[in-house]
């Protein structure tokens, strides 16, 4: 979601979802999950870590456009990361750059599920 939070806002699209409907459907949602995490982590810090590290959200696409929307933001933070494994000579994200790679191509393998 920071993807996509991060992307509508480089795209000067504040007030305009048409072309993103994930951030849409889900924003409200993202800004509840962003905001109790902002208050635990100056509060509580093993609950912070918990929620990071453990708890998961799943989301349903309703549509081969956000399906696509997905996607394409998992294309923008795989070509991040790798800019930063280069830069750094750190291969300290290399696990989540390949493990949002495997999440690219299962849900490429999905999009002939939509109709």
């Amino acid at each position: 979601m920071v993807e996509l939070e991060d992307s509508k806002l480089s795209r000067k699209e504040k007030n305009n979802y048409r072309n993103r409907p994930v951030y849409k459907d889900w924003k409200n949602i993202w800004l509840d999950i962003d905001n109790k995490l902002e208050e635990l982590n100056q509060s509580d810090h093993l609950a912070y870590s918990n929620k990071m590290m453990v708890e998961e959200v799943s989301i349903t696409f309703r549509s081969k456009a956000q399906l696509n929307e997905v996607i394409s933001s998992l294309d923008r933070v795989i070509r991040k990361i790798k800019m930063k494994i280069k830069k750094s000579d750190n291969n300290g994200l290399n696990f989540e750059k390949v493990e949002l790679g495997k999440l690219k191509i299962n849900l490429v393998n999905c999009k002939n599920d939509f109709i």
